[in-house]
């Protein structure tokens, strides 16, 4: 018989790598480990309503994520073994069958629409430069010949011939927002903070490898993202390539403020054995999203992204490269499925910042 004094209570340890439930029981110490999940399953529960709308979720899987929406925290393997199940429902599920988004999310995507046409047109007619459709904007020009139903911005790429002729005449057409003091932290609050000074104009945020437009009020913004692509010396192996992309992303991560980016970056580019004026090895400049956050699978060619291809996006037309699903298979695991964290990413932050955001990050399922 179980002597029931000799069960202990469980006990709950926070540790520097999670919480674990520990139980001991006739001196046998067993260890499990928590998951803090919060929202997790409130919005895989969610998104699945949201599909549902447009392709049919079985009852059964959708009661199961309904009694766990609320769940806060949860066994470690029990959440592994559900994300899994969330997954495989996913992944069955063809985007091209997902309606637009409706409502007042439907009514900013269209105001983001109107605004991408009033870029492109400056771009094209008063730069002479043509930028290509990029991230998501290329998702959901290829997959949905529009947005993608929970997209928040728009996202489009230059050479950096192209891509500097862009940024020096955009400098002297809008007011370009100082953000060499900035570090990673605090720049976006730092945005918040220019829109309030200047609402409803047009601001121009520039990176070492990238800028962003950004038009709107704290509460109510747009934005357009373009990213500049870097020529790699030939000379180069892959492997090498790989192998400084690394080294690099390591040095820039240890520097602070955007300034010490953008002179470390400007001191880089002068390397003659990395950079070149133009060669067929082409990826995203240094110190951009894509050359930190992506992994180089393969360098870009010039006959990747040349010549630049027209393509229906919503009531116009924007261009992507050539070989547009050379893009797609580097920046996405496989954009022929829906991802497993179905909401809009900047709005999502924003809204953590900012709580007066008209638009929410849920908007976009009603």
């Amino acid at each position: 018989m179980i002597n029931i004094t000799n069960i202990k209570q469980f006990l709950f340890s926070k540790q520097r790598n999670g919480i674990y439930l520990i139980i001991r029981f006739l001196g046998i110490k067993i260890v499990f480990k928590i998951k803090e999940v919060t929202v997790e399953y409130k919005k895989m529960y969610e998104s699945l309503l949201y599909i549902n709308k447009s392709v049919k979720i079985s009852e059964k899987n959708l009661e199961y994520f309904k009694n766990k929406k609320d769940v806060k925290e949860i066994l470690h393997r029990k959440y592994r073994n559900d994300k899994k199940k969330f997954k495989n429902i996913i992944n069955k599920i063809n985007p091209i069958k997902m309606n637009y988004s409706t409502g007042k999310y439907r009514e900013f995507q269209l105001d983001l629409l109107n605004y991408l046409k009033e870029i492109l047109k400056v771009l094209k007619e008063e730069v002479g430069v043509i930028p290509f459709a990029d991230f998501g904007t290329l998702v959901g020009t290829i997959r949905h010949q529009g947005f993608v139903p929970w997209d928040d911005d728009f996202d489009f790429g230059l050479l950096r011939e192209d891509f500097e002729k862009a940024k020096n005449y955009l400098k002297n057409k809008y007011i370009t927002l100082d953000i060499s003091e900035c570090t990673n932290e605090n720049l976006e609050l730092n945005k918040i903070k220019y829109l309030e000074q200047y609402p409803n104009q047009i601001l121009l945020v520039i990176y070492p490898s990238a800028f962003t437009l950004i038009k709107g009020t704290p509460n109510y913004f747009l934005i357009f993202d373009l990213s500049m692509y870097d020529y790699y010396s030939d000379k180069l192996t892959d492997k090498e390539l790989i192998e400084y992309i690394n080294e690099q992303k390591e040095k820039f991560n240890q520097l602070e403020t955007f300034q010490e980016r953008f002179d470390y970056a400007e001191k880089e580019r002068k390397n003659k054995d990395i950079f070149a004026e133009k060669s067929n090895k082409i990826f995203g400049g240094i110190n951009s999203y894509i050359f930190m956050q992506i992994p180089l699978k393969k360098p870009y060619t010039q006959e990747d992204i040349f010549p630049l291809r027209k393509h229906k996006f919503e009531d116009t037309e924007v261009y992507v490269p050539n070989n547009y699903n050379a893009f797609l298979n580097t920046e996405y695991e496989n954009y022929h499925k829906l991802p497993l964290d179905l909401f809009p990413h900047h709005i999502e932050y924003y809204n953590s910042i900012n709580p007066d955001m008209i638009i929410k990050s849920d908007d976009f399922r009603d």
